[in-house]
């Protein structure tokens, strides 16, 4: 069972939907991709599942990725320099 937290537009057919889950004892926040077209409708694999615990620590991140200057195309990498 989960708890669904809300919804963000992606585009036109796709939502980033937040959900609280229970998996083996372990409450998890999952950001996932739900896709609604006319193929399929539903979620994808496209997404993570992070503990709770965890949550702060990916709001931090996410705070610092919201303060950064805008980056040229080709300067991300996927890792620091």
């Amino acid at each position: 069972m989960s708890t669904e937290i809300g919804r963000i537009d992606k585009n036109k057919n796709t939502k980033i939907v937040i959900r609280m889950s229970k998996f083996k004892g372990m409450q998890l926040c999952d950001v996932r991709e739900y896709i609604e077209s006319d193929q399929y409708t539903g979620f994808t694999k496209k997404g993570i599942s992070i503990r709770k615990d965890k949550i702060e620590e990916l709001i931090e991140l996410l705070n610092q990725a919201k303060d950064i200057e805008e980056l040229e195309e080709d300067e991300y990498k996927g890792e620091e320099k």
